[in-house]
């Protein structure tokens, strides 16, 4: 016999194969559960940052916001944001009756002692310009719905503004990256110092 066919026949031979050796001992876990629980939570924090927020609000068009909002910013936002649920209601412009859109920035804005004009036509001319890629928390936001009509609503940061939408619908807070409202976006103003 060949020494190539003799290591082939040795090969298959069962007395070739190695022995598996085991333990006697029973497999276990050499890290208790409390460690490794721990340690589950250190990776899943640092794996966090790496992620880049995955799983969190739409990027695709991001809205930068600027510096920390003054105390009046904040107090336009914050009364806006108490609206949040009321009905739409055309010609509307307080909690009780509901707002449309220009009311309920109106609304906002005279709640802290603020005047601005009440129609969403003079709101988009009013104030002064404001970059759209920077709002500042409290600017009007207003946008084209249709070759004639206008909709307005209130920066509240973040990439989001609180607006009350249309008939049958409540005040809202609503992410301006939506493709909708990119694709409408008509110009900011910016009413406060």
């Amino acid at each position: 016999m060949s020494f190539a066919r003799r290591t082939a026949a040795h090969a298959h031979s069962p007395a070739a194969a190695p022995a598996m050796q085991t333990d006697d001992i029973p497999l276990r876990e050499t890290t208790p559960p409390p460690l490794r629980l721990l340690l589950c939570l250190l990776a899943c924090l640092c794996l966090t940052p790496a992620l880049g927020g995955c799983g969190s609000r739409n990027t695709a068009t991001v809205v930068q916001d600027g510096p920390l909002p003054t105390r009046q910013e904040a107090a336009i936002v914050r009364t806006a944001r108490k609206a949040i649920g009321a009905d739409y209601n055309y010609g509307g412009c307080n909690p009780a009756e509901g707002f449309d859109c220009s009311g309920l920035v109106w609304w906002a804005y005279q709640e802290n002692g603020l005047s601005i004009p009440r129609t969403t036509s003079a709101q988009s001319a009013g104030g002064r310009p404001a970059d759209c890629a920077y709002p500042r928390q409290g600017d009007v936001i207003v946008f084209r719905i249709s070759h004639k009509g206008l909709h307005s609503g209130i920066y509240s940061g973040n990439g989001y503004f609180v607006h009350s939408p249309k008939t049958g619908h409540v005040v809202r807070e609503e992410s301006l990256r939506k493709d909708y409202w990119q694709s409408r976006l008509l110009t900011c103003r910016r009413y406060l110092p």
